[in-house]
Order: structure tokens, then sequence, then C-alpha cells
């Protein structure tokens, strides 16, 4: 039991940390750069998917914007906030697996907490379009994790990773 305490502690935090991201962002609508996503008239062409956002590319969150109207529309942010927010989890996880493989998982847990809100940085975890990042880190984490294994199937999953990052704007 002692082994798993620290897992079900951050298993916890995420919890805690999702409801709290999205209890925080309750009455928000599509903010600023979203729009640039929304307003195609072809969300999914090739063509709209592989246009630059900001001289980044975001192959990647054009993508998840274009099914995203094609399946759930424009009437909510929330099924566009939901993806930041499990991108958020997915690099927090990642973050404490990769620090656990190196140290105690109680010293893992505690370096990691803090990235849960982010700093100064807490409101980029109520826009949508933070997507764009944290998918970025979160890929980019998973790539490092995986060239860990040291196979060649887990340098095919690496290289993956690092060309999923890599359609997530300069961060990848």
């Amino acid at each position: 039991m002692r082994n798993r305490a620290p897992v079900l502690v951050l298993i916890g935090c995420l919890i805690f940390s999702a409801s709290l991201i999205i209890w925080a962002g309750r009455g928000l609508t599509f903010f600023f750069d979203e729009w640039q996503m929304l307003l195609p008239s072809h969300p999914l062409a090739l063509s709209t998917l592989l246009e630059p956002h900001n001289s980044q590319p975001s192959f990647m969150t054009s993508t998840i914007y274009g099914l995203g109207l094609e399946t759930v529309g424009m009437s909510s942010q929330l099924p566009y906030r939901l993806v930041a927010v499990f991108a958020s989890l997915a690099c927090v996880t990642l973050l404490y697996v990769l620090v656990r493989r190196h140290t105690d998982p109680w010293l893992a847990l505690v370096m990691i907490v803090p990235v849960l809100g982010l700093g100064a940085a807490w409101e980029a975890l109520l826009l949508a379009l933070s997507m764009n990042f944290l998918i970025g880190i979160a890929t980019g984490l998973g790539m490092l994790l995986a060239l860990e294994f040291r196979s060649r199937r887990a340098d095919l999953l690496a290289c993956f990773l690092l060309c999923c990052s890599l359609t997530c704007g300069g961060v990848g």
C-alpha cells in the first residue's frame, strides 16, 4: 500500500485540479485567437489544417477545433476546454512518471503538484486554445519517457510523439 499511496494522492490531486479548472471557467465563451480556429468555412480542409496560427504550426489544434465544430458545434466552449484540461492532466501525469523513475515517489509528487496550477500562469488553464501548448508539452514528455525504454518500438513511438509535438506550435 505504501507504494500506491503517492499514486492515489496524485489521482486525488488530478481530480481536484480538473474540477477546479472546469468550475473556474464556467460561463466563459470563446476568446480572442480561438475565433481563427472556429470561423473557417471548411474547418477540416487540408489547407485550413496546415495554415499556421500566429506563424506557428497548429495542425493538431486546428484538427481538434475542426472535429469539434463538426460534432459539438459552437454552442459551448466546454468540450474544447475539456481537451485542454485533459492535456494539462496528461502533462502532470507524464511529468510525475518521468520524475518518479529517478527519485522517491513522495518527492516526485511534491515536485509536480505545483505544476497542476501553473503558478503565475494559472489563467492559461482556463483558455481552451492553451491545448496547443499543453498537447505539445504532453507529447514531448511522452517522447522523453519512450526514449527511456531503449527499444526499437519505443524509439518509433518517440519519433511519432515528437512529430505530434511539432504540429502543436513553436513549443514542440
